[in-house]
């Protein structure tokens, strides 16, 4: 995962991660920031990653959904149920009500009451959940 690249200090794979599988556009810098200070605000950033999108034809869904998470922008993330949902720079994201949403809609809820709810959620009530 290219967060964890920077997290361990290696910038430098992760700019190499995003060039190939995006393009030399993606605003690479803006991420890598966003990812090393998570709460600073990043909506400069953030206009500029939609500008990004609108640009490539994408919306911002879309786009691999470590990008959007560290602009904490969760309305616009509804992308699958990947490994980035667990990870420490998602934890907003599943404290989200847009996580909620995406887990009631794609019976997650449901399976998680049948099979046990992943370590970093847990029921609330008959009907709810929450997680960290």
């Amino acid at each position: 995962m290219p967060a964890a690249m920077v997290m361990s200090g290696n910038e430098l794979a992760a700019v190499m991660f995003w060039r190939a599988l995006l393009d030399d556009s993606f605003p690479v810098r803006l991420w890598i920031d966003a990812v090393k200070n998570p709460a600073a605000d990043h909506s400069e950033g953030l206009a500029i990653l939609r500008k990004w999108a609108q640009d490539q034809g994408q919306k911002l869904d879309s786009v691999p959904i470590a990008i959007p998470l560290a602009f904490e922008d969760y309305q616009e993330i509804r992308t699958g149920f990947g490994i980035a949902l667990w990870a420490p720079l998602a934890r907003g994201y599943r404290q989200s009500k847009y996580f909620k949403q995406m887990a009631r809609e794609k019976n997650y809820l449901s399976y998680w009451r049948e099979n046990g709810f992943p370590a970093e959620c847990h029921a609330v009530g008959d009907d709810d959940f929450e997680c960290q």
